[in-house]
């Protein structure tokens, strides 16, 4: 069974900010992903923001933040082979942009989605 423990969460503002700074991003459905390899620790730390400026409410927010964290804790030990077979660790974010909120069964197919395309976006960069 999967579990989202804290070590893979994605904390600090250092890695934060080069994640929206220098990092790569792509989009999918309504969800930017901004990512950027890293030298330690777990094979992925993942981190999610909802904007206010669409979801006012902090119990919106957080709803929406806990249907994507289960989504991606269901489908993450298939990202997590992806990543060990070319011994990458990454850093993630997931920001949220669509403008109203969205249901888990909507949801999970485009984190699914979103971490299949990763492999992709990995390959673009390395070129």
């Amino acid at each position: 069974m999967s579990t989202f423990k804290r070590k893979e969460r994605l904390k600090g503002l250092k890695l934060i900010r080069s994640l929206f700074e220098g990092g790569h991003c792509y989009t999918v459905s309504s969800f930017r992903v901004y990512w950027e390899t890293v030298t330690s620790g777990k094979p992925a730390k993942f981190g999610v923001s909802v904007p206010k400026k669409h979801f006012p409410r902090a119990v919106d927010r957080n709803r929406l933040k806990r249907v994507i964290r289960e989504a991606y804790r269901k489908h993450k030990d298939d990202f997590y082979l992806v990543l060990a077979g070319k011994k990458i660790r990454v850093a993630m974010m997931v920001v949220y942009t669509g403008q109203k909120a969205c249901t888990y069964p909507e949801t999970e197919p485009k984190i699914k989605l979103l971490l299949q395309r990763y492999e992709e976006e990995y390959e673009k960069s390395c070129r």
